[in-house]
């Protein structure tokens, strides 16, 4: 809008002071707008001083002509201008300094670690090719040429001195973490400029005498209809890759724990049909894996795969009661939006520092080859202990039983709805959750220890709510190293898998390691004097079981133990 403002009406008071708002709204809301604003400022200025030079007043009586010096900046509209800005984004400022003490905010120190050109580099190479940035530009310029020639303007010059002095600041810092929305303005900044460019071009091609006498006559172009043959395969090529990794979707590859999105044959044929496209999408591709190792231009897709993934951890939460959490509770977590707008109540640490001044300010030494956008820094050593950080709550479940499989600590947070948790300190757990239900998994195990297992053997396996929980006396690795093998017979065998129902059972082998609960010292003297060393729990499936088999055996067909327990009549043997 202040492009458009000062482009259009900036002969007018009124409009540049509307201009001069608008700029300070983008200086409050992005912080590249404070640069945007002096881009404005430096073309308005420029732009006076153009009109100044080229304007020559009458000659004076027997002097030599000279121009008007008001002619170039009338003080008015540079007040119109720059007041309105000046005064709302210098009181922000002033206010930011003196409640945070820096000119700048907590995000810029927690993000900017240091020059980071050559992932900025990458990341203008992989947006130019999915956005036709390597088109719109050349355009534009074209454009901006066109005018200076025929009509000694510089309209075109502000849309591209704005997007040019962004792009050396986004290249310096390596980009942005969330693909290309830093890049959003570039799109209406250009688009009138580009569009002019193909015109421009338009007429230069059917004025141009080679091209004439190359081409018949009879097969002459006028201006409007070269303009139009360039248009086609402008507007193809500048949004042809985006386009299919938008709509049309693309393999997902795993990269070091990330996600990428690649273009091949299988879904976008039609695109690398297109004369050169199987180049551009063969080095598009390459900088898509580039960066997504170090979490630069993360995909629309796979951001909403992930959002949709963090709020299946947390959206049952959302009945949870209020008040639950104890005054001095401290958790940390990395990705801390949405489990903050879930747990109101409770004082959580970024572990990124994005606000947190601290951990914003620590020194990152890892060369950048090593860097992750966004997520550099790190709590300096015993800061979380300082700070007093006490709990770590996973997902939420729906039973007791489901809750102590995964932490040492639940408490009931609602009709139906349990939150494990973890934490290393015992004592306040309990004396600070002692009145919410609280369900210990050490206790519960000792407490299940003592009663009658379905299947009594080398491990006593006891089924309880959905699971079966593994008791065993010796922890040691040679008791832990053959296969567990579980095989869960159906009343109705419908309920398994179809590659399961020509055996008649399901088979859920484990190994003791991935299953097995770690404890900490308090909870290990409380099994200890329970008779248990290790425990595991597995989840049964969710249909109606009439029979389930489990034992040990080792790679080669050797049975170690083996139980079977009949759900119906509960007998075991």
């Amino acid at each position: 809008a202040a492009m458009v403002g000062l482009m259009v009406r900036g002969g007018s008071r009124r409009a540049l002071a509307a201009v001069s708002l608008c700029l300070a709204g983008a200086a409050l809301t992005r912080p590249e707008g404070a640069l945007m604003a002096a881009c404005c400022f430096f073309w308005f200025g420029a732009q006076r001083l153009v009109a100044y030079r080229s304007e020559p007043t009458p000659l004076a009586p027997g002097g030599v002509g000279r121009r008007r010096l008001a002619a170039w900046l009338d003080w008015r509209e540079v007040a119109c201008l720059t007041a309105p800005f000046v005064v709302l984004v210098g009181a922000h400022l002033a206010f930011r300094l003196a409640y945070y003490g820096e000119w700048l905010p907590n995000t810029y120190y927690a993000k900017h670690v240091r020059p980071w050109y050559e992932s900025g580099l990458r990341y203008y190479m992989a947006a130019a090719l999915e956005t036709g940035l390597y088109l719109w530009f050349p355009l534009a310029w074209a454009a901006m040429r066109g005018r200076w020639k025929a009509r000694r303007e510089v309209a075109y010059a502000l849309p591209l001195l704005c997007v040019a002095v962004h792009m050396a600041g986004v290249m310096r810092i390596g980009g942005d973490n969330f693909e290309y929305r830093p890049l959003d303005f570039y799109w209406p900044a250009l688009a009138v400029p580009a569009v002019c460019g193909i015109l421009t071009l338009g007429a230069w091609l059917s004025g141009a005498r080679r091209l004439r006498r190359l081409v018949h006559a009879r097969l002459a172009l006028g201006g409007r209809a070269w303009s139009l043959v360039i248009f086609v395969p402008v507007f193809v090529y500048a949004g042809a890759i985006q386009g299919v990794l938008l709509w049309e979707g693309a393999k997902v590859r795993g990269l070091s724990g990330a996600m990428y999105f690649e273009l091949d044959e299988g879904n976008a044929r039609w695109l690398l049909a297109m004369p050169g496209m199987s180049v551009l999408v063969s080095i598009s591709n390459d900088l898509r894996r580039q960066a997504n190792v170090q979490l630069v231009a993360e995909r629309l897709p796979v951001l909403r795969e992930g959002t949709k993934y963090l709020l299946g951890r947390r959206d049952a939460y959302r009945n949870m009661e209020r008040g639950l959490f104890p005054d001095d509770a401290v958790a940390e977590y990395g990705a801390l939006g949405i489990t903050s707008y879930y747990f109101p109540d409770l004082r959580i640490i970024d572990r990124n520092g994005l606000t947190d001044a601290t951990i914003a300010r620590n020194p990152v030494t890892h060369p950048n080859r090593e860097r992750k956008m966004a997520h550099d820094r790190e709590p300096p050593p015993g800061y979380l202990e300082e700070r007093g950080v006490n709990l770590r709550v996973l997902r939420p479940v729906h039973s007791r039983v489901e809750a102590l499989r995964w932490a040492d600590y639940a408490v009931a947070a609602g009709p139906g709805l349990w939150m494990p948790f973890r934490s290393p300190n015992h004592d306040w757990v309990v004396d600070s959750f002692s009145g919410h239900n609280l369900a210990q998994r050490a206790q519960w195990i000792a407490a299940v220890a003592l009663t009658e297992p379905a299947i009594r053997s080398d491990f006593n396996v006891y089924r309880e709510d959905g699971y079966l929980l593994y008791i065993g006396d010796e922890c040691s690795e040679e008791a832990l190293e053959p296969v567990f093998f579980l095989h869960v017979f159906p009343v109705n065998e419908d309920d398994l898998p179809a590659s399961r129902r020509r055996h008649g059972y399901d088979n859920l082998d484990f190994r003791f390691e991935s299953s097995r609960l770690s404890f900490d010292a308090y909870f290990k003297g409380l099994l200890a004097a329970s008779g248990v060393e290790c425990a595991a729990l597995v989840e049964l499936p969710g249909y109606e079981v009439a029979r389930i088999r489990t034992g040990q055996s080792r790679l080669l067909p050797t049975l170690i133990w083996e139980g079977e327990f009949d759900t119906a009549q509960q007998k075991t043997r």
